[in-house]
């Protein structure tokens, strides 16, 4: 065994009990809406919601609220981003078994905390989150976060030009570099460096990747 096994506590503010929070779009409601925004500092005020599916994403599915106000509502936010578990058992699997390495979230595990644990310290512009919820046994996600209407979401299958692969390598440095060699990684059992014995492992999957 590499590392310790994921626990409860490694997920210090991540709802992982709130029968509440929505486990599909289908499970938004008007009151969870204005009630997270709210908690987290947004003072609206909502009359109705509507919702558009986006694109991208092989092992979730994301979705754009777009909100309308009612009279009283200070803070006037046009639309937010909702993403959660995808459909298919297949999905759900990858998502919560990520690369396989023991003592290690999924990747549904893995977004959860970073937004959760480190969104606030990275050197790159990144949606705020209003709502994390993973399951117990981390099969299911979903997320509340900040939405940027101006984006586009990446698509794996239609690739990307040569300038938007260039910006992406600039974030990515960004959300790397200021953690390097930061003790705060070591603070939680799910970042911990990894084990000697994974990283010809790991560099084997980078190889074959590129080949």
């Amino acid at each position: 065994m590499d590392t310790d096994p994921i626990t409860p506590m490694d997920r210090p503010g991540i709802d992982v009990a709130d029968t509440q929070a929505p486990r599909c779009i289908a499970e938004v409601t008007l009151g969870w809406l204005e009630g997270v925004l709210r908690k987290a500092g947004r003072n609206v005020a909502l009359a109705s919601f509507s919702v558009e599916r986006l694109s991208g994403g092989l092992m979730g599915n994301t979705y754009r609220i777009k909100l309308v106000h009612s009279e009283g509502s200070e803070t006037m936010l046009p639309s937010v981003i909702f993403k959660c578990t995808g459909d298919s058992p297949s999905s759900r699997l990858l998502g919560k078994k990520g690369f396989g390495i023991e003592g290690r979230p999924g990747f549904y595990g893995a977004e959860v905390r970073f937004y959760d644990q480190f969104r606030d310290s990275v050197s790159i512009r990144a949606p705020q989150s209003f709502s994390t919820w993973l399951s117990p046994d981390e099969d299911q996600f979903s997320l509340l976060l900040e939405d940027y209407p101006n984006g586009r979401p990446g698509d794996e299958f239609e690739g990307c030009t040569q300038l938007q692969a260039t910006d992406c390598m600039v974030s990515l440095a960004g959300l790397h570099a200021p953690f390097w060699n930061d003790k705060v990684l070591q603070t939680t059992d799910w970042m911990r460096p990894l084990s000697e014995n994974l990283i010809p492992r790991l560099q084997g999957n980078m190889d074959r990747a590129l080949a």
